[in-house]
């Protein structure tokens, strides 16, 4: 076990980021950085060689339990579905739906780009959110639970569960919604037939008021990097 000291004015910001969740020093935190666990000391003890030597003794025997962070659950939720720590399981691991997340975090310039497409993915596949979920997970302001079969190194980090299975996939490709779709294709277990939709009538005074030459969007940046955290 390495110890190590944090200037708390300087990146106070960080020990939010370990789970501290006040801005009171000095605080310790042991950090299992393979697993991504953090294990803050109670911040309501006086901070005392004897506490601090009992806590080291307690992790180092793994008695102690990691400290989860979660932010609360949302009272609504969208096309794309905004996961939390607390709903990890209950949603990312639902084995009865096909499950295509993204981890991004709000600083992250590449997730912003890919915002509005991954918000239209979610759209495509809203009429069958009982087959496939679209989601989110901010992961700077939720951890993985404990058995989580993978941690998150970098921004924006794709994965992909087909139903039925525990596994994940990671998506590679670009960031196109041709190219997210034809994964999801590619990859899904569940049957993904999208109900038709009906055409929608326009008055013929109508269509020839507003008639324009169609514009086709411009294909997103084939821009795999990811933002390392």
């Amino acid at each position: 076990m390495n110890f190590v000291w944090i200037d708390a004015v300087k990146f106070g910001e960080h020990g939010r980021a370990l789970n501290l969740l006040e801005s009171k020093w000095p605080s310790f935190v042991a950090q299992d950085l393979a697993k991504q666990l953090k294990y803050p000391l109670d911040q309501t003890k006086e901070v005392t060689p004897e506490l601090v030597e009992a806590w080291v003794e307690q992790y180092l025997a793994g008695k102690l339990e990691p400290s989860l962070k979660s932010q609360p659950i949302p009272e609504t939720q969208g096309n794309v579905y905004t996961v939390v720590g607390k709903t990890f399981e209950e949603v990312i691991m639902d084995e009865s739906k096909d499950v295509f997340v993204e981890f991004f975090a709000s600083w992250c310039g590449h997730c912003k780009r890919l915002a509005p497409t991954w918000e239209s993915l979610g759209d495509k596949y809203a009429p069958i959110k009982d087959k496939i979920t679209i989601a989110k997970f901010e992961a700077p302001e939720n951890d993985l639970p404990v058995d989580a079969p993978f941690r998150v190194q970098g921004f924006p980090t794709l994965k992909f569960r087909p139903a039925g299975s525990r596994d994940f996939i990671d998506y590679e490709g670009d960031r196109s919604l041709e190219s997210l779709i034809s994964f999801i294709e590619e990859h899904a277990k569940n049957s993904l037939d999208l109900p038709e939709e009906k055409p929608v009538e326009t008055p013929v005074a109508e269509q020839a008021d507003d008639a324009q030459v169609p514009v086709s969007a411009p294909a997103d940046e084939p821009e795999v990097t990811h933002e390392e955290l």
